[in-house]
């Protein structure tokens, strides 16, 4: 990505612990950071620099410092930085990937990734980061082929990428074998609404709608801080379009509102839901 933009502060201080040595001067940086302190942050990390030039840590810790204030060329700098001063730090490389990912180096970010799975080669987010990528530019058999590699290098069991696959199939079309890949994420962890969410696209998108309801309901059940549960739930039930759709819509994105206060997409939803209510009549109901 290309330099330039914000900078943090030169004028404000780092805190009791910016001579305190290397170490505790970048940990005063991370916790200036998760405080949203990002020009004391910056302080810091260049003081941890001063007394130990190249320290890793530091020079990650000022890429975040950079990706907060929005100059993500100099945030891709120190993260490349940091990775180039200690060749495991995978942390630095996802950092570094997402945004030459973002900036449309998916070449770049693709290598970046691959370094994730060459220093942990058995780590399940390193092989959801190099399949999202693929994903992201829409190619889906090579996310395919990440995912199934990823079965076999992973010890553990992992939901997660069970849920990685189905997304696949579902992007693809494949939906069967979404709704297989589906269960077998909630089998693993049986909280994951997400995978529950992903099933019940996949079961509609066959024609369940009822089975498609059930794993809708299941998913705002067991997160119901996420948005797309009650959509996909709503808009499930305004097209199946059966007697007292209407106050069933209603009722979700009541109970919408009572889960995501702050979220606008809520009112924005509800409102459009209750236009659509009001047109009524089949032909509403066939464009819904």
């Amino acid at each position: 990505p290309p330099a330039g933009g914000a900078e943090p502060d030169p004028r404000a201080p780092c805190g009791a612990l910016a001579a305190a040595g290397h170490r505790l001067a970048a940990r005063a940086g991370e916790q200036h950071v998760r405080a949203g302190r990002l020009d004391r942050a910056a302080a810091c990390f260049r003081s941890a620099l001063g007394q130990r030039e190249g320290f890793p840590m530091a020079l990650f810790g000022l890429g975040e410092v950079y990706e907060g204030l929005g100059n993500q060329g100099r945030a891709a700098e120190f993260f490349r930085e940091a990775a180039a001063a200690w060749p495991e730090y995978y942390d630095a490389f996802i950092r570094l990937g997402r945004l030459q990912d973002a900036a449309g180096d998916r070449a770049e970010a693709l290598a970046s990734f691959s370094e994730v799975l060459r220093i942990r080669p058995d780590w399940p987010l390193g092989y959801e980061e190099v399949a999202q990528h693929h994903l992201r530019h829409g190619a889906l058999e090579a996310a395919e082929q990440t995912y199934l590699e990823s079965f076999e290098a992973v010890q553990a069991a992992s939901p997660g990428l069970h849920y990685g696959l189905a997304r696949v199939y579902l992007g693809g079309g494949h939906f069967q074998r979404c709704i297989l890949e589906a269960e077998r994420a909630f089998r693993l962890a049986p909280g994951f609404g997400m995978a529950h969410h992903v099933c019940g696209l996949c079961l509609e998108r066959r024609g369940e709608v009822e089975e498609a309801l059930k794993e809708f309901r299941t998913a705002v059940e067991l997160e119901g801080d996420e948005f797309d549960h009650y959509e996909s739930l709503a808009r499930a039930l305004e097209r199946r379009g059966s007697t007292g759709w209407e106050a069933e819509v209603t009722a979700v994105w009541g109970s919408a509102r009572e889960a995501l206060p702050q979220d606008g997409r809520v009112r924005t939803a509800a409102q459009a839901a209750l236009q659509r209510a009001q047109e009524g009549g089949e032909e509403a109901r066939e464009e819904l």
